[in-house]
């Protein structure tokens, strides 16, 4: 407590009665008489405050009734004593006491919205009337610090829970404390700086911090890192520290290390592929892939498997004499270009027909994870080759005339297997009903086969000839059309019957003709021999 020298002075001169004391305060000229009411000493209620958070009061121990009230006066920074200021503050409090004697009474509180510090005065005023009898009290004789508001900082780092490489990161800041203003720094702090040092340098961190956005002015106590903030280039932890530098009413204050991780793992790749012939094609086509590994910047290799026809699950464990390692055939590894990579050519020539598969496999890099693309995702069919059948029958005649078949298998793939032919009679004209005559036979290793002669041709008309190759492992079957190979015979006319040597084509006039034949056309034995024989046959 504060006890004022005049009020010992007062209380001495009461005691010998009826002197007037006069006392000039603060540019305040008050006069006291020694017998009259006084304050015997003041006391600030706390001495130190913070600004917005602590209720200042003041205290004063008077010697009076309750005839009297003490008003008490609170001065903002340099104010008091000031020819013209008013008080931030003002407050009577009436005395209790009924008789003369030594009471204490308490002004009401105050909360400062400024810093700096602050004076109390007090007085003690008659109530009847409103003079004053007592004080004020010196500028000076309570003094109250009231200091910046402590402060904290709330951030919110984009990207919590984790992204991949690649991910912009962005901060922001909320600063708790009393209408904060003023501006905040964010630092980033990279994989290799765990402990967020400052002093810490490098080439790449030459701060120590290896991104800064700031300063930053706070609005409505908020800041944020501006877009697109800072693109990540590795993996691994990195953590922001935002820093307020503090106002007039707060202080500074700094989030910590550790606060704001953001774990930055590999980015999550794709592999977009495209197979060679994904619409299919005949055995003995030659294979390949290409591969698109979608990623941030993706480097390293890639290995092309292809599963045969006997995998159709792409299973690796799936082994045999033709695929120890469950693939028929692999490439790689073959290195990223621009993200991309390919099978080189030849490939893998097929040699069945068959469903084929390829998975492309990445194995990563330091910013991607590896990725496989999945059965069943490149599909390539393989069957058998389209091939082109050439017929040509032999030539008609009369009736009795032998004919015969030929046909040449071109456009397969070294094709085998055999060839059936059918003969329908000139009453079959669409070849509907069972042929008069079939034959099969092989095919020859240059593609050609015919079939066995046919000499049953007795009646007159169109016979058709349909040839079908019947096909094999690697050839598709494939035949002419009725009306593909007519063949013509015509019946003997005037009386003369062909007689056609088998397997010549060639006829001869029957016996009625013999003699003027073997008389003038001079015959050779041969078929004079002939003519005769089919002469007695007749």
């Amino acid at each position: 407590m504060r006890q004022h020298g005049w009020a010992r002075k007062a209380r001495t001169l009461a005691i010998g009665g009826g002197a007037v004391l006069g006392v000039a305060v603060a540019g305040f000229a008050t006069t006291m008489s020694a017998s009259a009411h006084y304050i015997i000493g003041t006391t600030p209620q706390p001495s130190v405050g913070v600004v917005d958070k602590t209720a200042l009061a003041d205290q004063a121990v008077v010697y009076a009734d309750s005839s009297r009230h003490v008003t008490f006066f609170l001065w903002a920074p340099g104010t008091c004593g000031v020819q013209g200021a008013s008080p931030v503050f003002t407050d009577s409090e009436p005395v209790t006491t009924a008789s003369l004697t030594d009471s204490t009474v308490t002004s009401g509180t105050y909360v400062a919205q400024a810093t700096g510090t602050f004076e109390w005065t007090a007085e003690i005023v008659i109530t009847s009337g409103g003079a004053i009898e007592s004080g004020p009290t010196v500028c000076g004789d309570e003094p109250v610090t009231v200091n910046k508001t402590p402060t904290s900082i709330d951030t919110t780092p984009s990207n919590a829970r984790g992204a991949p490489v690649g991910t912009a990161l962005t901060d922001s800041a909320t600063v708790t404390g009393f209408n904060p203003t003023g501006n905040v720094r964010f630092y980033l702090f990279g994989p290799d700086n765990t402990t967020c040092n400052f002093e810490q340098t490098s080439a790449s961190e030459p701060n120590g911090w290896i991104f800064m956005a700031g300063p930053i002015a706070l609005v409505n106590g908020r800041a944020s890192v501006p877009e697109p903030g800072f693109t990540t280039t590795a993996t691994g932890v990195y953590q922001w520290v935002a820093d307020y530098g503090g106002d007039s009413n707060n202080t500074e204050a700094r989030s910590a290390c550790g606060k704001e991780a953001v774990t930055i793992g590999k980015m999550p790749t794709s592999i977009k592929t495209l197979p060679s012939n994904a619409g299919g094609a005949p055995v003995g086509t030659a294979l390949t892939d290409s591969a698109t590994v979608i990623g941030d910047n993706p480097t390293g290799n890639i290995r092309f498997y292809l599963f045969g026809p006997g995998n159709s699950t792409c299973n690796f464990n799936q082994t045999s004499a033709g695929a120890p390692h469950g693939w028929i055939f692999m490439a790689g590894p073959i290195a990223l270009v621009n993200g991309k990579a390919s099978v080189p050519a030849p490939g893998y020539t097929t040699t069945e027909i068959g469903e084929y598969k390829w998975v492309a496999d990445y194995g990563g890099d330091s910013n991607n994870t590896e990725a496989r693309s999945g059965c069943d995702k490149e599909v390539v069919t393989i069957g058998k080759h389209s091939d082109g059948l050439t017929s040509t029958p032999s030539a008609g005649g009369v009736t009795g005339t032998v004919i015969f078949d030929t046909v040449k298998v071109s456009n397969g793939m070294d094709p085998g297997g055999t060839v059936t032919f059918s003969l329908y009679s000139p009453t079959d004209t669409t070849c509907g009903a069972t042929a008069i005559f079939t034959s099969t036979v092989a095919l020859g290793a240059n593609g050609t086969a015919r079939s066995a002669s046919f000499s049953g041709t007795k009646t007159a008309g169109t016979y058709n000839w349909i040839a079908i190759y019947n096909g094999d492992a690697n050839n598709v079957s494939s035949n002419d059309k009725c009306g593909d190979e007519p063949v013509r015979i015509t019946a003997v006319t005037s009386g003369v019957q062909g007689i056609t040597t088998p397997g010549t084509g060639v006829g001869f006039p029957a016996a009625p003709a013999m003699g003027l034949l073997l008389g003038g056309l001079g015959l050779t034995s041969v078929a004079a021999a002939e003519i005769r024989r089919v002469r007695r046959q007749s």
